[in-house]
């Protein structure tokens, strides 16, 4: 039977739905972004931890945060030029929080408080709904909307849905991404990768992108990384199916699959990005390019009391 319990870590609270008859769980942190921490799932009767987790409030504050491990990417995911960008005629100027680069990085709510809205339990799965609703104008980003995040955990699998309400007067912009690390505690270099991507964006040295595509067919068959070294973003042509990328661990028998809803509109880009320890690897669903607002590669528009609505999901098989 699952269930819903919480635990501090350190100052955050962390929101657990778990089976604590098979181990099962997922967890996140509302207070900060609603971010995804633990995972695991079930294979042969035996729960798998799936992801680069914080167990201290010192591991969160010093490595999930500053890696966005877990968070959700809203309005933009990736990276915007300067942080600036045009639109309905205003030009607008984001916080460059990626000061290397001086780039915007990874959207507005990464690290906003977020509510737990609703529950529900049972024997087959758990949900819970976090959201977060702005009631002043951002200036980079001068819009009213909210945004809720939805976890339902199965035994196997994990379903992350994301909705959008326009609560302005007047349209917006916006993208979706999400930045989950998997991390089966086998190094990466032994882990294949597999995903139907074949081309990702040529970057700059600030990585963003040119408007140039490079053929990449690597990936279309499982793929060693051996000593790969990934921060690419890859095309994928919506097909109105799921766009699958699997990360299979031979060592542990695992075949963790993200799946991403691939239509128009959808999660249509693919970002990976490997650590530099080696011990986990970014899948990164997103519903745009990097730099979508100064491209319009991906760009999604929602109107005023309109709601948008995506999903995807992490599956051990």
């Amino acid at each position: 039977m699952f269930a819903i319990k919480k635990r501090f870590l350190g100052t955050f609270t962390e929101v657990f739905l778990e089976d604590i008859n098979t181990g099962v769980c997922v967890s996140c942190i509302p207070d900060h972004g609603a971010q995804l921490n633990h995972l695991n799932l079930l294979k042969n009767g035996k729960s798998h931890a799936l992801l680069w987790s914080a167990h201290t409030a010192h591991e969160f504050t010093e490595q999930s945060i500053p890696y966005f491990s877990g968070s959700h990417l809203f309005p933009f995911p990736n990276r915007i030029d300067g942080g600036r960008y045009s639109f309905n005629g205003d030009k607008l100027k984001l916080n460059c929080n990626e000061t290397s680069n001086y780039n915007a990085l990874h959207g507005l709510i990464f690290n906003k408080p977020f509510e737990l809205q609703k529950t529900e339990t049972d024997s087959a799965f758990a949900k819970a709904e976090f959201s977060y609703s702005t009631n002043t104008r951002h200036p980079g980003f001068p819009f009213l909307y909210t945004i809720a995040i939805t976890y339902t955990i199965f035994k196997n699998k994990l379903l992350v849905e994301t909705r959008v309400r326009n609560n302005d007067d007047k349209k917006f912009l916006f993208g979706l991404g999400s930045h989950p690390y998997i991390n089966t505690g086998t190094s990466i270099n032994k882990l294949l990768v597999q995903h139907p991507g074949t081309s990702s964006l040529e970057l700059n040295n600030r990585m963003i992108p040119t408007g140039n595509t490079t053929p990449d067919l690597r990936f279309l068959k499982a793929y060693t990384l051996g000593t790969t070294t990934l921060d690419h973003c890859f095309v994928l042509s919506p097909n109105h199916k799921m766009a699958v990328t699997r990360i299979i661990d031979p060592i542990k028998n695992l075949n963790i699959e993200i799946r991403q809803e691939n239509s128009e509109g959808r999660y249509n880009f693919l970002q990976l990005y490997t650590s530099p320890d080696r011990n986990s690897i970014a899948v990164e669903p997103m519903t745009c390019a990097p730099d979508a607002f100064n491209n319009d590669k991906g760009i999604l528009f929602l109107e005023p009391e309109d709601t948008y609505t995506s999903y995807f999901e992490i599956a051990l098989t």
